[in-house]
C-alpha cells in the first residue's frame, strides 16, 4: 500500500487555531504491515433504530504497525524534517468507540474516538541521526498516547472528513496518491 500525505501552506497561520498548518512538503509511506487485530473483540455492539445510528465498540490488546517511509519536510517554517526509514509501533489497550449512521448518505454524524493504554515507538532515519530518532521515540513513547486521548474528538473530525472524502471519490490526486489537502479540513 502507497500513499502521499500533501499539506498546504498557509502564508498568515492564526496561531490560535488548533489545527494551524504547520507542515510542508511531502511524506511517502510504503510497505505498511497491521499486525494482532486478529484478537479484536467488540465489547459493545447496538443499533438504534429511531436514531438511525449504530454504536460499536472495539477492543483490540496489541497491535503492531510498521512501515518504511520517505520524508522531505519543514515543520513550523523552521525544522527540517527528512531523511527514509522504518517506523514500527506497538499499540497496547487500544480501544475504539465507533457511532456511525446505518445510512453512508449522513456519514458527517459519525465518530471513532480512540482510546490507547500505552504506544511504543521504534523510529528510525528521522534526520538520518540515530540519536535524533531515538530522541523522537522518547517523546513519542512518552506522549503520543496522552495526545491522541486527549485530542480523539479532532482526530475523530479528521477521520470523518478523510472517509467522507474517499466515499465520494475526491481525495486521490492525478497521480493515484492518497492527497490531504489541510485548506480543506477545518473544524
Amino acid at each position: 500500500m502507497r500513499f502521499q500525505l500533501l499539506f498546504f501552506y498557509v502564508e498568515n497561520t492564526d496561531l490560535e487555531d488548533s489545527l494551524a498548518d504547520l507542515i510542508n512538503k511531502t511524506l511517502n509511506a510504503s510497505d505498511i504491515l497491521i499486525n494482532g487485530l486478529k484478537k479484536t473483540y467488540a465489547s459493545v455492539i447496538k443499533v438504534d433504530e429511531k436514531k438511525k445510528m449504530a454504536d460499536i465498540t472495539l477492543n483490540v490488546r496489541n497491535a503492531i504497525g510498521n512501515f518504511d517511509y520517505t520524508m522531505d519536510a519543514l515543520a513550523m517554517d523552521l525544522v527540517p524534517l527528512y531523511g527514509s526509514g522504518n517506523i514500527n509501533v506497538v499499540y497496547k489497550d487500544l480501544s475504539v468507540a465507533i457511532r456511525v449512521p446505518t445510512s453512508l448518505d449522513n456519514f458527517k454524524n459519525a465518530t471513532f474516538l480512540f482510546n490507547i493504554g500505552t504506544s511504543v515507538f521504534n523510529t528510525r532515519g528521522i534526520l538520518n541521526n540515530p540519536e535524533f530518532s531515538a530522541l523522537l521515540n522518547t517523546a513519542l513513547n512518552d506522549n503520543f498516547a496522552i495526545f491522541v486521548n486527549h485530542n480523539n474528538k479532532v482526530i475523530s473530525k479528521l477521520i470523518v472528513f478523510i472517509i467522507q472524502k474517499i466515499y465520494g471519490g475526491e481525495l486521490y490526486s492525478d497521480d493515484g496518491y492518497l492527497a490531504l489537502d489541510s485548506k480543506d479540513f477545518v473544524i
